[in-house]
């Protein structure tokens, strides 16, 4: 819990001007902790969440704990993007959405069936200028990531204007040596020896082919997730990518 106000600073220190087009200012949060038996991990939103927003779902955690509910402040049942659990390594990484078609959304909770403490990560952020209602285009997991490079492996969008994000989880704690492509890290924080959080976005204004790579400092397993959500315009973008990265 130790970084989540500092994560929320660099996030908006960091954020090149084409992002905060479609990234509700100040809407972005983090944390990282633990999460006990039958417990949950809350992300709570810096600001609301307004009707025509896509709220946005990162998360990752250790030992082979399934998803019982994913909600919102409102009880309104998440959905889901995509799922990525490194079973032999005790990793697991997910993404969901929720798209706000009237109201508020002030935070959002993800509980996980019962097992042994973890360590835990979650994010969120709010996104403005949708289309439709946030719908889940195409996805790409990597259930089996191992040594320093990490790949999510390849999607083509479907959509011309689209939000592409990834969730990593790693089972050591570990920074980003090389980000793919043109990424901007707002956080690399390495806590203790056995995880690693990270979550990144990219805004399309085309179609395109991606897949995601990143060198860390060393090797870890990882369970590691690529999806689209469908109608997000962010305008202009020049292939920036925000990368946050948390250890704990």
């Amino acid at each position: 819990m130790r970084v989540a106000a500092v994560l929320l600073v660099a996030l908006l220190g960091a954020s090149p001007a084409w992002a905060q087009q479609a990234l509700r200012s100040g809407s972005a949060a983090s944390s990282v902790g633990t999460i006990y038996s039958a417990g949950s991990a809350t992300c709570t939103l810096g600001t609301a969440a307004l009707a025509g927003d896509s709220v946005v779902v990162g998360s990752g955690w250790t030992h082979n704990r399934t998803v019982t509910t994913a909600v919102d402040n409102n009880a309104n049942a998440l959905t889901s993007v995509f799922t990525s659990n490194n079973s032999g390594n005790f990793v697991t990484a997910v993404a969901y959405t929720r798209y706000v078609s009237s109201g508020t959304v002030t935070s959002v909770t993800i509980t996980l069936s019962a097992n042994v403490a973890s360590s835990a990560g979650i994010w969120c952020a709010a996104f403005t200028n949708s289309a439709t209602s946030g719908l889940v285009g195409a996805t790409s997991v990597n259930n089996a990531g191992s040594g320093a490079t990490h790949s999510a492996g390849s999607t083509t969008t479907t959509a011309a204007n689209s939000l592409l994000f990834s969730v990593i989880a790693g089972g050591m704690s570990r920074t980003v040596s090389t980000a793919d492509g043109d990424y901007t890290v707002a956080v690399a924080d390495s806590g203790s020896a056995f995880f690693f959080f990270g979550v990144d976005y990219r805004l399309l204004t085309a179609t395109e082919t991606n897949d995601h790579t990143l060198t860390m400092s060393g090797g870890m397993a990882s369970a590691h997730g690529l999806g689209e959500l469908q109608g997000i315009s962010g305008g202009g973008d020049t292939g920036k990518r925000l990368m946050i990265g948390v250890g704990q």
